[in-house]
């Protein structure tokens, strides 16, 4: 939504004590949360089926949130970084486990370490009309912004992002697509801008090196 991240709360329940999966997990999180300045505030620990729940808050000036519902007939359509990567490195997870290549071994690397695109999200503040991170799946999360804006959209299936790394993996740039337009563990932003504003979208976002690529356009939604 646009916020300079500040503080969270973790909810952790494990089957039984996993030292080693502990030391593990508490490496990663500790060294994204202290990149981002963000402090461990509270949460709970108990015993069960194995769950994490996050909850992240921070600071963004008044009026200035990233919403869902601003988008407007004829903004554009962007998305941030590359689309379906995580998807693959899952299914490379469930085949075997173990990458057999350093294509595997990438796409695996971005199932499990997303890049939080928050530097974006703040340069977007006065640039994007709405916005959302993509965390079910473009297909599944658009509607969202589609339904709270009272809009419709039409997507270019061939301007959707794809890595090198997802391309070869499929070796089909059609299942190449269907993997982007469903994966959603990047958590990449999806956001709209008006006409009006599409020429200082590149400026805005320069000095935070992240990648976007217009993919549609939004039109008024048949009643």
């Amino acid at each position: 939504m646009g916020a300079m991240p500040a503080w969270c709360s973790l909810a952790l329940t494990l089957p039984s004590p996993d030292e080693a999966w502990l030391d593990a997990f508490c490496r990663e999180f500790f060294a994204l949360a202290e990149y981002f300045q963000v402090q461990l505030v509270g949460g709970d620990t108990t015993k069960g089926p194995l769950s994490i729940t996050i909850t992240l808050q921070g600071f963004v000036p008044a009026g200035k949130a990233l919403r869902r519902d601003g988008a407007k007939s004829g903004d554009w359509l962007y998305v941030t970084g590359n689309l379906g990567d995580a998807t693959a490195g899952l299914d490379v997870i469930l085949r075997d486990n173990q990458p057999q290549n350093d294509t595997e071994a990438t796409l695996v690397e971005r199932h499990y370490r997303s890049n939080p695109r928050v530097l974006a999200g703040q340069a977007l503040r006065d640039i994007a009309s709405s916005a959302l991170d993509i965390s079910d799946g473009l297909i599944s999360d658009l509607p969202h912004i589609l339904k709270a804006s009272g809009v419709a959209a039409v997507i270019n299936a061939d301007a959707l992002p794809l890595s090198e790394a997802l391309l070869t993996y499929t070796g089909d740039r059609e299942k190449a697509a269907k993997m982007a337009l469903c994966s959603g563990e990047e958590y990449e932003l999806c956001f709209t801008v008006p006409e009006s504003h599409r020429g200082a979208l590149d400026a805005a976002l320069a000095h935070t090196t992240t990648p976007v690529t217009c993919i549609g356009r939004f039109a008024m939604a048949r009643v």
